[in-house]
């Protein structure tokens, strides 16, 4: 991997374990008769809605919650509603608690 260049030109150690981690995923789909990626991905997609339906909100704040340190207490969670942006308005919500990092992925 390292000295790779990836098909967006850099030589970026997390872009190629992403497209590394890609590469795997498909390989695996296309050898594969049992995975139904649409059908499994749909019912994934309507449990969801069904089981956070109504407290998507408290969920966002409990993630953000467990991304801070245990112990601490100057955790940060940001809401922001843009009412302009998009169809229906875009919500965001941030916190400053530990980054997403390939291994705790």
């Amino acid at each position: 991997m390292a000295g790779t260049t990836y098909e967006d030109g850099s030589g970026d150690t997390w872009a190629g374990e992403l497209w590394d981690y890609a590469q795997t995923v498909l390989k695996e789909w296309q050898s594969t008769q049992v995975w139904q990626p649409a059908q499994q991905l749909r019912a994934a997609s309507h449990s969801n809605a069904r089981d956070y339906a109504g407290r998507f909100l408290l969920e966002l704040l409990q993630n953000g919650h467990d991304a801070h340190r245990g112990g601490g207490n100057d955790g940060s969670v940001h809401v922001l509603l843009d009412e302009d942006e998009g169809t229906h308005g875009t919500l965001y919500v941030a916190n400053g608690g530990t980054p997403f990092t390939w291994a705790s992925i």
